[in-house]
C-alpha cells in the first residue's frame, strides 16, 4: 500500500535591494513522492488476523499416529508478515487402536485379543502394549488343556459288546485317548470261555 504525500518546500527569493527579511518574497512550491505504508495486521492461515507484535501457536499436521507427537511452532506477526510456515490450528494424536481377532500385532493395537490355532485347539491372547499375553486355550473334542497346549484326554477302555473278527486295534488294558474313541480287541469271554472280538469305547 502506498500513498501520495506532499512535501512542501519554501524557496525564498530575496532581492538585493530588500532592506529586511520582512520584505522578502516567499514563493511556495511542492512536489509529490511515494512513501510505503507498513501493514499493521497479518492473516492467520485458518482465518482471522493478528496485529503487529501478536503471536499464535500453529501445528504442522491436523493429526498424527499414536507413535508420533504433534509438531508446533509460534508464529509472530511482524510488519505485516507472519513468521513460520505451519498452517494447522489444532493437532490430534490418534488413540492406540484396539486389536481384533484377525491378529494385529506390533505397535498396531492394544487391550484387544486375538485367537491363534494350535495343535488340537485354539489359544486366546491379549495385547499388553508391547507383547501378546496368554489368556486361555480351547481344545478340540477328546483333548484337554495342559498349560498353553492341548493334550489328549486319557481314559479306560470300556467293553461294549461283540465286535468283528480280525479288527483288533487296541490293548484293552492300556490307557486310551481321546475320550469317546472306539476300538476292538480280542478277549477271553464266555460262553464258552474263549477269545472273542469285542468292541470298546474310551471313557
Amino acid at each position: 500500500m502506498r500513498v501520495k504525500t506532499f512535501l512542501w518546500s519554501c524557496v525564498i527569493i530575496a532581492a538585493s535591494s530588500f532592506a529586511s527579511p520582512a520584505d522578502a518574497e516567499f514563493v511556495y512550491r511542492h512536489k509529490t513522492v511515494d512513501v510505503a505504508v507498513v501493514p499493521d495486521t497479518c492473516d492467520i492461515p485458518w482465518g482471522g488476523s493478528l496485529t503487529n507484535g501478536e503471536d499464535i501457536v500453529a501445528y504442522e499436521k491436523q493429526s498424527v499416529p499414536h507413535t508420533e507427537t504433534c509438531s508446533f511452532e509460534t508464529r509472530v506477526c511482524r510488519d505485516g508478515q507472519l513468521s513460520g510456515s505451519f498452517t494447522q490450528s489444532l493437532c490430534t494424536v490418534q488413540p492406540i487402536p484396539v486389536c481384533g481377532s484377525e491378529g494385529q500385532s506390533g505397535l498396531d493395537c492394544i487391550n484387544g485379543t486375538k485367537t491363534t490355532a494350535i495343535s488340537h485347539g485354539v489359544q486366546t491372547l491379549q495385547w499388553n502394549g508391547s507383547d501378546w499375553d496368554f489368556v486361555s486355550v480351547s481344545c478340540d473334542s477328546g483333548y484337554k488343556a495342559s498349560g498353553q497346549t492341548c493334550v489328549a484326554n486319557t481314559g479306560k477302555w470300556v467293553q461294549l459288546g461283540l465286535g468283528n473278527k480280525g479288527t483288533e486295534n487296541i490293548s484293552a488294558t492300556s490307557p486310551c485317548s481321546p475320550i469317546g474313541a472306539y476300538g476292538y480287541a480280542w478277549v477271553m469271554a464266555p460262553p464258552p470261555t474263549m477269545r472273542q472280538p469285542m468292541q470298546f469305547q474310551c471313557r
